[in-house]
């Protein structure tokens, strides 16, 4: 019998990439930017600095210093949990250039996720494509996502969207005319995550 099948963004969701990412730009500019601070996941308005200077400082982070971004608080062990009853997949707007130390990261903290998909956002090269085209047709039961826009994208070919609180999502940082469709629903943390499901 198929499992229901879950699709589980990756930065923000199972890592906590933006503390490393941030960390790891204070330090080498001096700065002192706090995840407060991002109102937006555009990390080049939060710092400052031009796109294609953080597609560039982005690039050199994955490269040199992956391995300090850390699983967010309770992932690993919801993984396994939704993993007892369901098909996982990974879906990330990470470029694909990022596809190596992406799936390292995967296998060491969360092996239980099957599938790895990239849409390739933020690249060097090629065409950013929408999370919606991975998942259209898929029957998928749940995405967990933390960016509003990926959300909504996404909303209308799943049963269920849960719409992970970060500080680029709360209601005060988005337009105030937006309302997110009804099958999307926020969730604080990974408790929060499986008290809703079991």
């Amino acid at each position: 019998m198929k499992r229901p099948l879950i699709v589980l963004d990756i930065d923000e969701v199972l890592l906590d990439t933006i503390s490393a990412i941030n960390d790891q730009y204070n330090q080498q500019h001096g700065t002192n930017f706090s995840r407060r601070d991002f109102a937006s996941y555009t990390w080049h308005h939060v710092w400052g600095i031009s796109r294609d200077d953080a597609i560039d400082f982005n690039y050199d982070f994955f490269k040199d210093h992956a391995d300090k971004i850390e699983p967010i608080s309770g992932a690993e062990i919801g993984v396994r949990g939704l993993a007892m009853g369901h098909d996982l997949m990974a879906l990330t707007a990470r470029p694909e250039d990022h596809r190596e130390v992406t799936q390292k990261s995967l296998d060491k903290h969360f092996p239980d996720i099957g599938k790895l998909r990239m849409v390739n956002s933020y690249a060097r090269s090629g065409t950013p494509e929408f999370k919606s085209d991975y998942i259209r047709g898929k029957d998928a039961f749940l995405v967990i996502e933390d960016q509003v826009h990926h959300a909504i994208d996404m909303a209308p070919y799943v049963e269920r969207v849960f719409l992970y609180n970060a500080p680029w999502n709360k209601p005060q940082n988005l337009p105030a005319d937006l309302v997110l469709p009804n099958n999307v629903e926020r969730v604080g943390n990974w408790d929060d995550i499986l008290n809703k499901l079991f």
